[in-house]
C-alpha cells in the first residue's frame, strides 16, 4: 500500500485526521511540529521522505517557529520533485477552552505583508533581548535570533512559492471528496472512497477588513518588491 505523508502544525491534527479517514488506499503518515524539537528538524524530515505529502498550510502553520523553520527550501526541493500538494485552510485559536477559527490568506499582496510583518516583529522583539541581555543570555540566543531572522528573510518567498505550487483551498477539497490527493499525487484508486468526517467546525465570527498600508502608513515597516518576489530584508542578526 502507498504511503501519503501528512505535513501539519500541532493545532491543526483534526484536519489531516479528517484526510487520513477519507484517504484509505494509503497508509498515512504523520509529520508535525512537536513541542521542543529543534528548529529545522520538521523540514528536513520532509525532505527525507520519499512518495506524495499533503502540506497543510494555515495561521498556525505560517506562525509556528519549528514549522517554518527551513520551510522554503523543503518546499522549493519537494516542488521541483512533484511530489507535494500545498491545501490552504483556516487555523484555530484556543482561549480558555473555547476554540475559534482563524482564516488563513495568501492570495493577495496584504495577506502576505501581514505574516511578513508577524516575523519581523517577532525578529525585532527577539533581538531587542538580545541585545540588552547578558553575555550569557546572548550566546543562548545567537542561534535563535538567526533562525528567525531566516523565517523572517523568506516568508514573502515561501508564499509566492505557494502560490506557485498552486495550493488547494480546504473547502473545495473536501467538497470533491479529497478526489484531489489522488489525482494531483498520483496514488492509486483502489477502493471506494469513504464518508469524509468533517473536521470541528466553530462558527467563524465577522471581521473587521484590514486595509492595505499606504506609503505613509509607519505600523507597516516592510518594503514590498514585485509580486514574483515578496520580501523584506531585515537587518542581520548582531
Amino acid at each position: 500500500m502507498k504511503q501519503l505523508h501528512l505535513a501539519y502544525c500541532h493545532q491543526n491534527k483534526a484536519l489531516a485526521d479528517t484526510i487520513e479517514a477519507v484517504i484509505n488506499d494509503a497508509t498515512c503518515i504523520h509529520h508535525t511540529d512537536e513541542p521542543g524539537q529543534p528548529d529545522g528538524t520538521f523540514a528536513n524530515e520532509l525532505q527525507e521522505t520519499e512518495g506524495p505529502v499533503v502540506l497543510l498550510i494555515t495561521d498556525n502553520f505560517i506562525k509556528s517557529e519549528q514549522c517554518m523553520s527551513g520551510a522554503l527550501p523543503m518546499l522549493l526541493a519537494l516542488m521541483r520533485q512533484n511530489r507535494i500538494l500545498p491545501v490552504v485552510a483556516n487555523g484555530v485559536v484556543d482561549k480558555e477552552g473555547t476554540v475559534t477559527p482563524v482564516e488563513t490568506h495568501i492570495d493577495r499582496v496584504v495577506n502576505a505583508i501581514q505574516y511578513m510583518n508577524f516575523w519581523q516583529q517577532e525578529y525585532l522583539a527577539l533581538s531587542d533581548l538580545y541585545n540588552h541581555g547578558s553575555d550569557e543570555d546572548r550566546v543562548a540566543q545567537h542561534n535563535r535570533l538567526q533562525i528567525v531572522h531566516g523565517i523572517a528573510d523568506q516568508t514573502g518567498e515561501f508564499i509566492s512559492a505557494l502560490r506557485d505550487a498552486d495550493c488547494l483551498k480546504w473547502n473545495y477539497l473536501e467538497e470533491a471528496n479529497f478526489v484531489d490527493i489522488y489525482t494531483r499525487l498520483g496514488i492509486p484508486h483502489t477502493k471506494e472512497p469513504v464518508a469524509p468526517i468533517a473536521a470541528p467546525q466553530v462558527e467563524m465570527p465577522i471581521a473587521t477588513p484590514v486595509a492595505a498600508p499606504n506609503d505613509t502608513d509607519t505600523t507597516h515597516p516592510v518594503q514590498m518588491a514585485p509580486m514574483s518576489g515578496l520580501w523584506f530584508t531585515p537587518a542581520p542578526p548582531p
